[in-house]
């Protein structure tokens, strides 16, 4: 038979055991340890967990006085950073680095350190906080230039240390950048290493023509004249090496006589003279074709004038090529032309064929002439010039040119 006090002494066991379950189940509830951060926010990043010391070779102890890290929340002692690496970049584009900090309260700075050539000195741009946990850092576009350049990203703990968690804390170690050259660029290196670097080039030359002893009209009827001139001319030359290979300014004057016609001058009177100045540009075409287009003004012995010029290159821009040209400035004159550029090293010889009727003659005369170039290093060129020309079956004269330049 049960008795009253053996149920009660039942009941309170029972009553025991199930207090005693609740407050292991509660116990295990809150000692279940806090799921660790994801560690991907896409396919493309990775995390990177920041050494809780800085981070040192394995041949350098690390320093005495670094601190422990601060504890964050249970078991967190350190940031974490995502970063995708980039790989490629575009020449002349500014380079937009990303990452995302995880328990971001633990930095105190955050930033890209790279450099643009091998054994340069480090540069340093911060990273600066974008929309939710993200960061952004740019790299100039100045900077971004072939072939490439590396990068790492270092942190900052709020305990002081400093820890390179991309790359390296070495130029050595930093991560590798492709920075591709576009076809453009590639055509500017190469002609600019053929020239030694020189885009300037300024330059003066001088001439002497003769076409001998030209029969000429005037007032009385026909005459005999000295017909020839002489010119200077002052050049400079900037080349892009782009689209643009290079424009040019020239000033010159020109002062002689001809046999002008009687309509277009005092009874006589055959001086002539030109003050002129022509800017012109060189297009490229193709890589062996190249087009010319000038304009010039000038002040003749009739008043102002105005005239234009246009040629074709067919060849080596800056090596052996035909060119084949024309030019004309009112009441002063046309000249049609073709020069065959032949170059060997430092030596380049220039036969061309010239028909004109400058200087403000009644009718055209044919040129001859050979010039023979030399350079002579440290961006210095000679070159001479002689000829043969005349209006007249029966007469001509020689002629003698002299140019010297210098490109820097």
């Amino acid at each position: 038979m049960v008795t009253k006090p053996a149920v009660l002494r039942v009941l309170v066991t029972l009553a025991a055991s199930a207090a005693a379950v609740a407050l292991a189940t509660s116990s295990i509830a809150q000692t279940k340890p806090t799921p660790a951060p994801s560690a991907s926010a896409s396919p493309s990043w990775v995390a990177i967990a920041v050494p809780s010391v800085t981070t040192m070779t394995s041949a350098s102890p690390a320093p005495a006085t670094s601190a422990a890290p601060k504890p964050v929340g249970t078991g967190v002692t350190s940031p974490l950073v995502h970063h995708a690496p980039i790989i490629v970049a575009k020449p002349h584009e500014e380079l937009k680095i990303e990452a995302r900090i995880e328990y971001g309260q633990l930095v105190q700075r955050l930033f890209v350190r790279y450099r643009t050539a091998p054994g340069e000195a480090p540069r340093e741009v911060p990273f600066l906080r974008g929309s939710d946990d993200r960061y952004l850092a740019v790299i100039p576009s100045d900077d971004v230039k072939p072939p490439g350049l590396a990068y790492g990203i270092v942190v900052e703990r709020t305990d002081g240390a400093v820890v390179d968690v991309f790359g390296g804390a070495t130029p050595g170690q930093l991560h590798d950048v492709s920075v591709t050259e576009d076809i453009a660029d590639q055509r500017e290196r190469v002609l600019l290493d053929r020239l030694e670097g020189r885009r300037s080039v300024v330059s003066t030359s001088f001439d002497y023509v003769q076409f001998g002893n030209s029969s000429a009209n005037s007032a009385a009827g026909k005459t005999t004249i000295h017909d020839g001139y002489y010119r200077t001319e002052g050049v400079y030359t900037y080349r892009p090496l782009r689209s643009i290979v290079e424009f040019s300014i020239r000033l010159g004057v020109m002062r002689g006589t001809s046999p002008v016609a009687a309509s277009a001058t005092a009874a006589g009177d055959n001086k002539v003279g030109l003050n002129y100045g022509s800017p012109s540009i060189l297009f490229r075409i193709t890589d062996g074709i190249h087009a010319e287009g000038s304009f010039l003004t000038s002040v003749t012995e009739q008043g102002f004038s105005i005239g234009g010029g246009a040629a074709v290159h067919i060849g080596d821009v800056y090596g052996s090529k035909l060119v084949l040209g024309i030019e004309s400035i009112r009441d002063f004159g046309t000249r049609g032309f073709a020069r065959l550029d032949l170059v060997k090293g430092r030596f380049r010889v220039s036969p061309m064929i010239e028909v004109t009727n400058m200087p403000h003659a009644d009718r055209a005369g044919l040129r001859l002439i050979t010039e023979v170039g030399l350079g002579l290093g440290q961006g210095w060129q000679v070159a001479a010039r002689i000829g043969y020309q005349a209006r007249d079956f029966d007469t001509g004269g020689p002629g003698l040119g002299v140019s010297l330049g210098y490109a820097f």
